[in-house]
């Protein structure tokens, strides 16, 4: 069966001209009815110095061959599929550097969401310390989410700032920029 869900993705960095082909064979692969994007040599090669962009229908949102060529070859990129149905949209990027891709959920618009109930914890603990410093932490000792940073917290009080950060860029995370795409000759 096949069920056919919108998506969008950008695609930046440096890519080997030998390794055009394969590129756009990728996208074509896994892109139906593509609305925006290169779809022939011509087209990519006139994308050169842009960010690459393509829109259209992916079987149940899935383009993981495409996500794993941008890895394999050091490409960065930003992917957006829209929800359908008991799917739910969501935003997935990678760059090089990164040790795997990471998702959020998104609207269908692929503004990046967060889950209430995973900040709402964070936020009145952070409003916690503020008001009452370190003496609040016993008191989310058994918060969902919470337990292993405020233990460590109150063993390591000078580990508590970093492990609340590490936990906000986990739940908030910073979308990246995506270079323009360019084309190495003679690679």
């Amino acid at each position: 069966m096949s069920e056919p869900i919108g998506i969008s993705i950008e695609i930046g960095g440096e890519l080997p001209a030998s390794l055009i082909e394969q590129l756009l064979n990728a996208a074509e692969d896994q892109i139906e009815d593509i609305s925006e994007g290169p779809t022939s040599m011509k087209d990519l090669r006139a994308a050169n110095g842009k960010t690459l962009k393509w829109q259209g229908l992916a079987n149940y949102g899935d383009v993981s061959n495409l996500m794993t060529f941008c890895k394999k070859h050091k490409l960065s990129f930003i992917y957006h599929c829209e929800g359908k149905y008991e799917y739910c949209a969501e935003v997935a990027f990678w760059v090089p550097g990164m040790e795997g891709e990471q998702s959020v959920s998104s609207d269908q618009s692929g503004n990046w969401l967060a889950g209430i109930n995973d900040i709402r914890p964070l936020a009145e603990l952070l409003l916690g310390l503020v008001k009452d410093g370190y003496k609040i932490l016993p008191a989310f000792l058994t918060r969902p989410g919470l337990e292993e940073i405020v233990e460590n917290g109150l063993k390591y009080p000078s580990r508590l700032l970093p492990n609340l950060e590490n936990l906000i860029k986990r739940l908030l995370p910073e979308e990246p920029t995506i270079p323009p795409f360019t084309i190495k000759e003679n690679a």
